[in-house]
């Protein structure tokens, strides 16, 4: 995700989250985020806010060039980011799970603020488009906020799922709604504490070649990567997990990743026949916002 795009996303997050009011629209649950996420993106990020709301707080006002205050009111009312980058069509899409009533939205995402009203032409609902970026956002509930630069797949995304919650709250039983990402990826992602940011690369050569800021000639089947909080001040401490298509390459991938990573003081180490850690690695924030966006 390119600076201009996060950039772009942060502000229609802010433009439309400082207007709501506290009112109740109906009551529609909340739907899981990753659920309205497209299945073939490059990289999925999952960031719980609880554990994590210095970082997200200063990454909206970094971002978006917001007041600290203005960026924590957001941050506070935000529980989940998911996001996914290098999907094909779009490039990106973030999906907001939190607390935003909507009944300031009309008026603030008007064309006066520099914003379209649009239908959605399958399902007919409400999504925004910003006139300078050709941004989207959709605001289907107090608790899901869809972002894009074409939210139409996110927005069919969450029928379903919803469909899926509303027809086993009035005991339909049925199949849980699958948007096509692997079970696999969606227990990583969520299995963490909420002071973890997680990422899964379903496509590695090019996290790798994001991260490195090169290509490297390793074969990697999956690649995995957790944050933790570090005691330095405005510092994450991560972890990446490579898991190598031939166990017989395991050993040279180890030395060629030592190498691409110097002068990064990282510790490199092969845990089992195929598979490969790097931990003490310290990515600052501004670093992390960097990989997110770069």
């Amino acid at each position: 995700m390119n600076k201009k795009i996060l950039r772009n996303f942060t502000l229609a997050l802010i433009c439309g989250a400082l207007f709501f009011s506290c009112r109740s629209a109906p009551d529609i649950p909340a739907v899981d985020p990753l659920a309205m996420l497209s299945s073939d993106a490059a990289m999925y990020i999952y960031i719980p806010v609880k554990g994590n709301q210095d970082f997200v707080t200063q990454a909206f006002a970094k971002i978006a060039g917001t007041s600290t205050g203005d960026a924590k009111r957001i941050s506070s009312r935000t529980e989940t980011l998911a996001i996914a980058t290098g999907t094909p069509n779009h490039g990106f899409e973030a999906a907001i799970l939190g607390n935003y009533p909507i009944k300031y939205a009309a008026s603030a995402l008007n064309e006066k603020n520099g914003w379209k009203i649009k239908n959605d032409p399958d399902s007919q609902m409400v999504y925004y488009e910003q006139s300078a970026s050709a941004i989207q956002m959709s605001l289907p509930s107090n608790y899901n906020v869809l972002v894009s630069y074409d939210v139409s797949p996110m927005i069919s995304n969450y029928g379903k799922a919803l469909d899926s919650l509303l027809a086993k709250d009035v005991g339909i039983e049925g199949q849980a709604y699958q948007n096509g990402i692997g079970d696999d990826v969606v227990k990583f992602l969520t299995s963490g504490t909420d002071y973890e940011i997680r990422m899964i690369a379903p496509d590695p050569q090019k996290f790798l070649k994001r991260f490195l800021g090169k290509s490297v000639n390793v074969k990697v089947s999956s690649l995995s990567g957790i944050l933790t909080p570090s005691k330095k001040e405005n510092v994450y401490a991560f972890r990446l997990d490579l898991e190598m298509t031939d166990p017989r390459t395991t050993k040279a991938a180890c030395a060629l990743l030592k190498i691409a990573l110097f002068p990064i003081p990282a510790k490199i180490q092969q845990v089992s026949a195929s598979r490969i850690s790097i931990t003490d690695i310290d990515l600052s924030w501004n670093e992390l916002l960097t990989l997110i966006y770069k």
